[in-house]
């Protein structure tokens, strides 16, 4: 049976499976490869339901093409290489203690005070000096020309760009936020970038066309590089918490290994690490 299947892509696979070609008698299997199978249950671990056909069998795929290679590799004794053989201990040594600190420390979570915020903030100004020049900007995003000249028309004739950008625009991710694009570079937004080159904050652009649509664009601030991003602008606030984290998390894994050291017998032959 596996046989004839084998040759079948992964999608008819998946599908046959799920339909209740597995044997009753044992775990339903999605996929084999050799003496290696996919059984449903893991698939299922792998790939909630809600995730969509198409999900499932890249997954199934890749699963296959992975286990072809791994029992090629293994026919071939890779794995009996000594440096192959170093890098499995290895990993498998990271796995293990990677295992160990979450069981340490999952239920300790790392509070971080208002104070420690702006103290990160002032010690580590390099840290959100700007690189090049930005400008920050809103913008409306249509599917035609015509719309856009349209809406541009009614911008510049009533204002009311905020409440606009809830009613029409087509971009999910600026919507609920007035259309609002954050800080960028010339380079990160080419086509909006230049749409500003020659507004004043407060100023909406001409029409601008991008791979995404059709657009009209808003400035709100420009900065030049070597400014200092402020400590309530976007991601800013996000990224020192996140450092914070993880300073407080390397602290408890250096107290935790200092601990290990009284408790465990250990040395290190400083001849052996010299020149010979």
């Amino acid at each position: 049976m596996w046989n004839n299947w084998c040759s079948r892509p992964a999608g008819a696979l998946l599908a046959a499976s799920l339909a209740g070609c597995a044997s009753p008698e044992r775990e339903e299997e999605v996929a084999r490869v050799g003496a290696s199978s996919l059984t449903r249950l893991e698939l299922e671990a792998q790939v909630p339901g809600e995730a969509g056909l198409e999900q499932r069998r890249r997954f199934v795929g890749d699963w296959v093409r992975r286990q072809l290679l791994y029992q090629e590799a293994l026919e071939r004794q890779v794995h009996e290489r000594p440096r192959i053989q170093r890098l499995v201990e290895q990993s498998r040594e990271d796995v293990i203690v990677a295992a160990y600190l979450d069981s340490e420390f999952e239920s300790r979570s790392i509070e971080i005070d208002p104070g420690e915020v702006r103290s990160y903030y002032d010690r580590n100004p390099g840290e959100f000096t700007r690189q090049e020049d930005e400008i920050r900007a809103q913008h409306i995003q249509v599917d035609s020309r015509r719309a856009a000249e349209s809406l541009r028309q009614e911008l510049l004739r009533d204002g009311g760009f905020d409440g606009r950008v809830a009613e029409v625009s087509l971009d999910e991710a600026t919507a609920a936020s007035s259309g609002d694009l954050g800080y960028f570079t010339a380079r990160e937004r080419p086509e909006l970038w230049e749409a500003c080159v020659d507004l004043r904050p407060g100023e909406v652009s001409d029409v601008v066309a991008t791979g995404r649509g059709w657009h009209i664009v808003r400035l709100r601030d420009r900065q030049k590089a070597g400014s200092l991003r402020s400590l309530d602008e976007a991601g800013v606030r996000q990224n020192i918490e996140e450092a914070l984290v993880r300073e407080g998390y390397r602290g408890r894994i250096q107290a935790l290994v200092d601990s290990l050291r009284e408790e465990h017998s250990w040395e290190i032959d400083e001849t052996m690490l010299r020149d010979r």
